[in-house]
């Protein structure tokens, strides 16, 4: 379809139906990304469910996607959809409630599914954004039949004509509406969101609880925060429907209003809150996850999400449950992993079959070849590394015990590496290395790599850091791993990613052998012009807890000699 060919203008709801019906087509066609753990949110991230979706449905299909005839359709489709876009800002100002909902849902799953489509479309809008703030601004201007439009641009184009339909829209369209501009990362113009929070407000008492969940986790992403009176009014249209909520609204509900800085620290606050948690009977909802993780159906998304939400806002939930935590997440990783965990006498839990080793004084640096040991190392291949971390996180801060090889399998699983390491893409990138011309290729890869190495060492500092607080006697096998981990990164790592790696094995008691204090030294070399006098102070009181006695051109080089 040639944009030169296209009625102008198209009517509003023909370009929305066409958009969606486009962006469908496209979801059924594109080929599946690999379910693995992605850094969507940054820092302390909400796992979260798809909204309902619109009336029209947007259910995936299952189309085969590796035809010659697919793969033609999915060209022919993505240029439609480009098209069309392109006319969005024409038929802004005619778009119902419906259309503009169904609009922004599109983008946020093609964004998520297929971001290779809107990549031509893609562009920064901070001075858009101020414009539409300031008042005044008319938007971008595109010629007709143009493709250059941007995403974040055209989104701002149907937010500027929507916002004064907002009070038209019902709870459906509002929480899909907003998060779907939460999924595209964008930040609406607080013009909008002021008429978006009054529109909301009158709609919470009709809500359903996915709307409420979703509309406090969209406020979350986009860091705007609704006032007191808002979030009360939320707490009490979710505390008429509690007996509605499913798991993952609740988990996604307690997230948000972490994420908010949302604390019971008054009597109206807490309780506002009340119902959400006692109401809703949270040891019942710790009882209904435990059920869940027996029966091998807990998905580690929501798992991990609840804990974080607990740990933020610090409720602890063996404080009402006794031994819930090790049980859970014991029983969770055993159906996630495909190992089995076995009570031994003593309540010690053990994988595989297999007790750990007892320790006999500080274990040598080297990697664990044993039976166990490849079960652990495959077992953390096989886990979602986001949710690892999250739950190691949540695991250290709440102080909950667990089982030294479920934390372990835990920690080998947090540290999983990217996609620039392993499996088909080094093949790939060896064949494609030879064949290129130049250097551009190796130096992308290059970055690439060294990305993936800084975000190794951060993900291995976390892990001990985690390991650090919850366990007295870390399993020598894991430890052997993680200092192989740390040994690779520690060519990449930061000043705080290495002194973290240092001050947690002291604290661990673990002493890493020769191979890995060499990569330190020189690290500490490379650093040592960035490294501030605390910092220097920190590090070599580690390596004096380690017994390890700096060389002493390092100390030169840090001016310590």
């Amino acid at each position: 379809m040639h944009p030169a060919r296209l009625p102008r203008p198209l009517p509003a709801r023909v370009l929305a139906n066409g958009v969606w019906a486009a962006g469908k087509l496209l979801l059924l066609l594109w080929p599946r990304p690999q379910e693995a753990a992605s850094g969507r949110s940054g820092g302390g991230l909400g796992l979260h469910s798809a909204p309902s979706s619109s009336s029209a449905g947007q259910a995936d299909g299952g189309l085969a996607r590796g035809s010659i005839g697919t793969v033609a359709l999915r060209g022919r489709a993505a240029a439609a959809l480009r098209t069309l876009l392109a006319s969005v800002p024409e038929g802004a100002a005619g778009l119902d409630p419906q259309n503009v909902s169904n609009l922004l849902y599109t983008l946020a799953r093609l964004s998520e599914r297929a971001p290779d489509v809107l990549a031509p479309v893609r562009g920064g809008t901070n001075a858009a954004a101020a414009a539409l703030d300031a008042g005044g601004a008319k938007g971008p201007s595109h010629p007709a039949g143009s493709e250059a439009v941007r995403v974040e641009e055209l989104a701002l184009v149907v937010l500027r004509e929507s916002s004064w339909k907002l009070a038209q829209f019902g709870s459906q369209a509002l929480s899909n509406s907003l998060y779907a501009l939460a999924v595209l990362g964008i930040s609406p113009p607080r013009a909008w969101m002021a008429s978006w929070l009054s529109a909301a407000a009158s709609q919470l008492p009709l809500a359903d609880p996915q709307h409420i969940a979703n509309m406090l986790w969209a406020l979350a992403k986009v860091e705007y925060h609704p006032g007191e009176d808002w979030v009360l009014a939320a707490l009490r249209a979710a505390a008429l429907k509690m007996p509605a909520f499913t798991t993952q609204g609740i988990c996604n509900a307690l997230w948000a209003l972490a994420k908010l800085g949302y604390v019971p620290d008054s009597p109206v606050r807490a309780r506002a809150l009340l119902p959400l948690l006692t109401g809703l009977r949270l040891a019942a909802l710790l009882n209904r996850l435990e059920q869940l993780a027996e029966l091998g159906e807990l998905e580690a998304a929501a798992l991990a999400t609840a804990l974080q939400s607990m740990a933020r806002m610090g409720l602890r939930p063996d404080g009402l449950v006794a031994g819930w935590t090790e049980r859970v997440v014991g029983n969770h990783l055993a159906a996630a992993t495909g190992l089995r965990s076995a009570s031994r006498p003593g309540g010690r839990q053990t994988w595989g079959g297999r007790a750990a080793a007892p320790r006999r004084g500080p274990p040598e640096e080297g990697i664990d070849e044993s039976a166990a040991g490849g079960e652990r190392r495959a077992a953390g291949r096989r886990y979602d590394a986001r949710a690892a971390r999250m739950l190691l996180w949540s695991l250290a801060r709440l102080g909950c015990p667990v089982s030294d090889d479920t934390a372990g399998v835990l920690a080998l699983a947090a540290v999983a590496r990217g996609a620039c390491d392993g499996g088909a893409s080094s093949g790939s990138v060896g064949r494609d290395r030879a064949a290129a011309s130049g250097g551009a290729l190796e130096q992308a890869h290059s970055d690439c790599e060294r990305e993936a190495l800084m975000s190794q060492a951060r993900d291995v500092g976390l892990a001990l850091w985690a390991l650090s607080r919850v366990l007295k006697r870390p399993s020598r096998e894991v430890m052997r791993q993680l200092v192989r981990y740390s040994f690779e990164a520690l060519p990449a790592a930061r000043p705080t990613d290495l002194l973290g790696i240092l001050r947690a094995f002291a604290e661990l008691g673990f002493r890493p052998g020769a191979p890995f204090w060499l990569a330190v030294e020189a690290r500490v070399v490379q650093l040592a012009g960035s490294l501030s006098d605390e910092q220097v102070r920190l590090l070599l009181a580690a390596c004096h807890s380690l017994r390890h006695p700096v060389n002493d051109c390092v100390l030169a080089v840090l001016g310590r000699d």
